[in-house]
């Protein structure tokens, strides 16, 4: 049987439209379960920086949701809203920009986006420190610092930073990666002295880097938000829409519960 979990809050339980209907209890809970028990895939686009979390919330979505696969597609927010806008296939979208979502909000193709998590920025150095890197400054002086591409959100956090702190990197000693992931990567493999990436990133990537926090970013607090994609249904049949729907709606519920929240917790994710 479909279990529904509670969400973790009340403003993500009124976004979603979740404990509304009409009819009896009985009679929902054996629709829902005829519905959701169809076989069918959600397909996620989610920002790079959730691909670890979100693989597990699909993982622990499908145990409780027999029959529903959790196709995970993700990129920079910004190229995964551009490809949404294009028409790309996509169910449900988690990103790391709130400019981002509110162009796709705007343009009708989501409904209204609930923030989900948050997120900020740390500086990740070779192991050990070896550049003696202390604070954002101090990126002024290390070889090559890796940033994020414009593309991705982690890019416009970081300069927004850099330009509060009067941080001026030489472009010569810069390196660009296309999302937090592939930047924190350039650390990791040596091609890079520094980087500025996310916590999570960070604390996933373990011993391949040491990680260095600074006290500005908690004046820059990156929050995530998801929406359900409104394009219209193409080639189903009226039975499998409705399943689809409802596994769709109850994947954005279940990043919303208690269990959903523990699981980005693990990442290291705060709470939206």
């Amino acid at each position: 049987m479909i279990v529904r979990r509670a969400l973790a809050t009340a403003a993500l339980a009124v976004a979603l439209g979740t404990g509304c209907g009409g009819g009896s209890d009985a009679g929902n809970a054996a629709s829902t379960h005829e519905a959701t028990a169809a076989a069918t895939t959600v397909t996620v686009s989610a920002a790079a920086s959730l691909a670890e979390p979100f693989d597990a919330l699909a993982l622990r979505f499908a145990d409780t949701h027999p029959g529903v696969t959790v196709r995970i597609n993700s990129g920079p927010s910004g190229r995964l809203a551009a490809q949404i806008s294009a028409g790309a296939p996509a169910d449900v979208v988690a990103l790391a920009s709130a400019s981002s979502m509110e162009t796709l909000r705007i343009a009708n193709l989501v409904d209204e986006p609930v923030t989900f998590a948050t997120n900020r920025l740390v500086i990740v150095t070779r192991p050990g420190n070896p550049s003696d890197v202390d604070g954002l400054d101090d990126l002024e002086r290390v070889g090559i610092v890796a940033l994020c591409g414009d593309s991705a959100p982690c890019g416009s956090y970081a300069h927004t930073l850099l330009d509060a702190a009067g941080v001026d990197i030489p472009r010569r000693r810069i390196t660009v990666g296309d999302d937090a992931t592939a930047t924190l990567g350039a650390v990791a493999n040596g091609d890079a002295d520094a980087a500025l990436v996310y916590l999570t990133d960070a604390r996933a990537a373990g011993d391949a880097v040491s990680s260095v926090e600074f006290p500005e970013s908690s004046t820059l607090i990156a929050e995530y938000p998801i929406a359900v994609v409104t394009r219209p249904e193409t080639r189903r049949s009226a039975e499998s829409t409705a399943a689809h729907s409802t596994a769709v709606r109850e994947f954005v519920a279940f990043v919303g519960s208690t269990d959903g929240q523990a699981i980005l917790a693990a990442h290291g994710f705060g709470p939206p």
